[in-house]
């Protein structure tokens, strides 16, 4: 019995023995190059130079940034559209300055409401001055000429700010800066971008014209 048991594990061993070889030789074993599936190019000229490279617009692509911080309102344009120069590519949320203008076009209808009232009081004053010589002290014209002209100032200074408003609502709205095509868009609506966001959100270039970079 002792016999047959030892016969039977030096089998066994020589089997173990036998698989890891063949096992061994098939991991070592190199698998065949499959065919393509597509038949590669022949080489048109019997001697070349192999250079990895890449084509790129003839002038340098245009990284496009947010001239402010905000919230992405609308993208206007997707990938290979081509663009005018000044055409709106993405629009930023307009709506603290909007709510802004309101209150800004009020304050230049008031002041420009006050501004006629103090025109037509100097108007008033000077001509009862020439029908009524002595009546009317001169200090008291002079006082209302300057309260005109304070109005004047007024009226500027609420149409300045009007302006200044309006100037950055127009700065919301990026626009094209060359003629070209949108070769990324990486932005979506209702992302937050700011002038120092790493990625930009667009690039636009002229690919009309390309050329070659290559490394050799």
């Amino acid at each position: 019995m002792t016999i047959l048991f030892r016969k039977i594990s030096f089998y066994l061993a020589l089997l173990g023995i036998a698989g890891m070889v063949l096992l061994v030789v098939k991991l070592a074993a190199k698998e065949p190059m499959p065919v393509p599936p597509v038949t590669p190019p022949a080489k048109p000229f019997a001697k070349g130079l192999g250079a990895a490279g890449l084509v790129e617009a003839r002038n340098e692509n245009t990284l496009v940034g947010t001239p402010v911080a905000g919230l992405v309102a609308k993208v206007l344009v997707k990938v290979w559209d081509e663009v005018k120069i000044g055409q709106p590519l993405f629009e930023l949320d307009r709506t603290e300055l909007e709510a802004r203008l309101i209150g800004e076009r009020a304050q230049v209808a008031v002041a420009e409401a006050t501004a006629r009232m103090a025109h037509d009081q100097v108007d008033r004053l000077e001509r009862l001055a020439k029908v009524a010589s002595g009546a009317l002290a001169e200090e008291e014209l002079t006082t209302r000429r300057s309260e005109a002209a304070v109005a004047a100032a007024n009226v500027a200074l609420a149409r300045a700010a009007l302006d200044q408003t309006e100037a950055m609502l127009a700065r919301l709205t990026v626009r094209a800066p060359l003629d070209g095509t949108v070769l990324q868009v990486n932005i979506r609506a209702g992302e937050a971008i700011t002038p120092a966001s790493a990625k930009p959100p667009m690039l636009v270039g002229n690919i009309k014209e390309l050329q070659v970079r290559a490394d050799v």
